[in-house]
């Protein structure tokens, strides 16, 4: 599992799925005043059946470019009967072997994506913000968790111009909240139903990241290494990154053979919360305490059931 758990409480949302679909059917042609998905579920749905899936992407696109969420699970039916956050915190789900684990920036292109007019979509105005600019976009982004999250991040001995340091705080605040920490307690809560859960952090920054050098190592920036893209292209990708992409791609298909992902690595607990570390010249460090362990145990008291 993959940046993301079912951990994370908004990661259902049933209203803005039909909003959503409506306006995409809208778009399309198969729905308007007097057909709408609600009412018409049948005819809508075989509509958009119907249409090509690149019409489909291009009309998803097109409603909201910069959006990094599109449809999300929907609870309350026989596929997903109860909501999976609760389930996960309650011990009410099936417990499997677990690969899991997150890269090291999640949050810098939430950001970005969430205020292309301060940073450029992909970083490359590489704004220095001010601890007052970092209280207003956590404000403009957390509603009514912001002062609690700014108390946090941004406490009363961070500097005014502390602008990098800032910067870093607003974004892996982002990050934790919605990727990192959600796959912390999924972790926990697997291995304390028995499952053996092997937890990583990608800290590589591709060489052909359209990303600005101060994003790090982005969310999804490990998938085309998972892919093999260096491999397919290796006149695009520096040699340690071809290699990197052959020990990833060994490590994800012996654990979807055998459970194991092919290396020494130990198992991940709210006890013992050991996790690799994945980047250049080989899996290069076993860590022994938990990742972002203090924003975490900050979070439980909002994402917790």
């Amino acid at each position: 599992m993959q940046s993301g758990s079912p951990a994370e409480p908004t990661s259902t949302n049933s209203t803005r799925n039909i909003l959503l679909a409506q306006k995409l059917a809208e778009t399309v042609g198969c729905a308007g005043d007097n057909s709408t998905v609600q009412d018409d579920p049948e005819d809508v749905i075989q509509c958009l059946k119907d249409v090509d899936s690149d019409t489909l992407i291009e009309a998803s696109y097109r409603l909201d470019p910069l959006s990094q969420l599109d449809f999300v699970p929907q609870q309350g039916d026989k596929l997903l009967p109860v909501n999976p956050s609760s389930a996960i915190f309650e011990g009410s789900f099936r417990c499997r072997q677990l690969l899991i684990g997150v890269t090291k920036d999640e949050g810098s292109r939430m950001m970005t994506a969430a205020n292309p007019e301060i940073f450029g979509l992909f970083g490359e105005k590489d704004t220095k913000i001010t601890k007052t600019m970092g209280k207003d976009i956590l404000r403009k982004m957390f509603g009514n968790l912001s002062e609690s999250v700014i108390e946090h991040y941004l406490p009363d001995d961070v500097a005014e111009d502390e602008y990098d340091y800032v910067r870093y705080q607003v974004y892996t605040s982002l990050g934790d909240k919605a990727i990192f920490c959600p796959t912390v307690y999924y972790a926990e809560q697997s291995a304390n139903k028995g499952c053996g859960v092997y937890y990583y952090a990608w800290v590589h920054r591709p060489s052909v990241s359209p990303w600005a050098p101060w994003m790090g190592s982005p969310h999804f920036s490990e998938v085309e290494f998972v892919f093999g893209q260096p491999l397919l292209n290796p006149i695009m990708y520096q040699e340690m990154e071809q290699e990197l992409s052959w020990l990833m791609i060994k490590i994800w298909s012996n654990f979807v053979k055998t459970g194991k992902p092919a290396r020494r690595w130990p198992f991940y607990s709210q006890e013992n919360p050991n996790f690799i570390l994945i980047g250049p010249g080989d899996i290069f460090g076993i860590i022994e305490t938990a990742p972002h362990g203090d924003n975490c145990n900050f979070y439980r008291q909002f994402l917790e059931p």
